[in-house]
């Protein structure tokens, strides 16, 4: 703040020095505007006379500061309120890519199952979901992680990297991934499907239902250890050979359980061939079973990685 006066001398000089020219002061009359890196119309004239003290550049700097508070309290930003609209043009990328990549899983890998006549179609199944389920990651994956399974989800929206609401959408596109799969399996197949039972998940005839609920807990629990794991931060770096590694585990684990259960650790897998062909024979073991063991191993993972991290902190601190 600049002050005019007739006398040459700073009249805020003569006011720091104590000197006759305090009286003074008191009464001139600003004449110059301030020059402020704002805009002084929010000031209020009254306010510069604070507790009847005169208007030093200690006080404009209070009242500047008192000011700017108030302005900045008053133009903070508040959260928008939640929009469907929004949601969807942040997310339907990633819902359309999981139908996409759950569609290719159930073609081509219930494509490979087509029993043709003087070919062993036994090793068919267990590789080509494997290789389809690495081949989906490498395109899909870093747009929505390629879950192509329910039961994945919900580890994903246990473990916190998916929202509910963004799981349940996935949940739907994987299931009418699966069936839209399949459905254009018939149609460009010359082979009765329907009739076969192609690609349907059975259990083995000499087992009960809970040995075949058992099994697929079993085989969807490992499936969910490898996901948690590769989702774990300590293994952030450890991610160009994630296709290799889901799809490697999706083989083995189909070598394992496919003679006794037909290895779904899928619900939408199993959904697609089972609307087209009507089979359903005991259904519902393939969405309990890896629901069960995804879920049950992503809360166990992550409990465990909790109190290790909970240790490791605390043996810091101390």
């Amino acid at each position: 703040m600049f002050l005019s006066h007739n006398d040459n001398s700073s009249a805020i000089e003569r006011y720091r020095c104590g000197s006759g020219g305090k009286s003074k002061i008191r009464k001139m009359m600003f004449t110059v505007e301030p020059e402020l890196p704002f805009n002084t119309t929010d000031i209020k004239t009254d306010s510069y006379l604070i507790n009847n003290l005169p208007p030093s550049p200690k006080n404009l700097v209070g009242v500047t500061t008192q000011t700017l508070d108030s302005r900045n309290m008053h133009d903070s930003p508040k959260l928008a309120p939640f929009s469907i609209l929004t949601w969807c043009d942040e997310n339907w990328r990633k819902i359309v890519s999981e139908l996409l990549a759950t569609m290719m899983l159930v073609l081509f890998g219930c494509m490979a199952c087509i029993p043709v006549p003087g070919i062993n179609t036994t090793l068919n199944g267990p590789f080509a979901f494997g290789f389809i389920v690495m081949l989906n990651i490498q395109i899909f994956g870093h747009i929505s992680g390629a879950f192509m399974n329910p039961a994945v989800t919900l580890a994903a929206v246990i473990w916190g990297s998916t929202s509910i609401g963004l799981g349940i959408a996935y949940t739907i596109a994987e299931c009418v991934g699966s069936i839209l799969g399949y459905g254009i399996l018939v149609a460009v197949s010359s082979f009765n499907l329907e009739q076969g039972g192609v690609c349907v998940t059975r259990p083995y005839p000499g087992q009960n239902v809970f040995q075949s609920l058992g099994i697929e807990i079993a085989i969807s629990a490992a499936l969910g250890l490898i996901n948690c794991g590769v989702w774990d931060p300590v293994n952030q770096l450890k991610q160009d050979s994630a296709p290799i590694k889901f799809g490697l585990a999706i083989t083995g684990l189909s070598f394992v359980g496919g003679p006794l259960t037909g290895a779904s650790m899928n619900p939408a897998r199993t959904l697609g061939p089972a609307v087209w062909t009507n089979h359903w024979t005991q259904h519902w073991v393939y969405w309990v079973g890896p629901l069960i063991g995804c879920g049950v191993t992503a809360l166990t993972y992550k409990g465990i990685r909790h109190s290790q991290n909970c240790k490791l902190m605390n043996n810091y601190l101390m």
